[in-house]
Parts: structure tokens; C-alpha cells; sequence
């Protein structure tokens, strides 16, 4: 087996630059890694999914007539929403609870 140190005639050890070769155990052990980080990725992908599914339920327009005006054309019908003008807690209380009384009902 060949070293990857030398020895000079001042007794210092220098260590080859060399990169050392790939076993057999060190492939296996990175397609391992690289598996569990794909794994990994993929949960959370999924987990982010259906947080934007959750919110995308949940869609409320509170205050603007203008914004909601901008925002019906690309909302998917399948999409339940609430407008008030209200920006005081009762009005949203209120307006919250209609759509969440629609949300059950689907």
C-alpha cells in the first residue's frame, strides 16, 4: 500500500496533495447521503405544498374594493373569499367566520 507521506532528510513529514482514491464504501455511504437529503427535500416540498393549499383556502381580501377587483380575475373559482370594508376586529370577526362557516361546508 502506497503513503501518502514523505520524509525528509530534516525529519519533516509532508503530506501528498494527492487526492486519495475512492473506495468502494465512500460511494456507497455519498448515493447513502444523497438519498436521505432527497428524501429530506422532498418531505419538506410537501409539507410547503400544503401550507400554500391551506392558505390558498383561506384567501381573505379585508379593506380595498380596488385590490379585490384586481385579485378576482385570478382567483380559481373553487377559491372561497370575504370582502369587507371593515378594518375594525368586530368586521373581521365577522367576515373571518363567514368564511369559515363556507370553508366547512365544502
Amino acid at each position: 500500500m502506497r503513503s501518502n507521506y514523505c520524509s525528509l532528510e530534516s525529519g519533516l513529514t509532508l503530506r501528498s496533495t494527492l487526492p486519495r482514491p475512492k473506495t468502494e464504501a465512500a460511494t456507497y455511504l455519498n448515493l447513502y447521503k444523497l438519498t436521505i437529503e432527497k428524501k429530506r427535500l422532498e418531505h419538506e416540498l410537501e409539507s410547503i405544498e400544503v401550507r400554500r393549499h391551506r392558505i390558498q383556502k383561506r384567501l381573505t381580501f379585508l379593506g380595498s374594493p380596488y385590490v379585490l377587483e384586481q385579485f378576482i380575475p385570478k382567483l380559481p373559482s373553487n377559491v372561497p373569499y370575504v370582502f369587507t370594508y371593515g378594518q375594525m376586529q368586530s368586521a373581521q370577526a365577522i367576515a373571518l367566520s363567514t368564511l369559515l362557516k363556507v370553508e366547512q361546508s365544502i
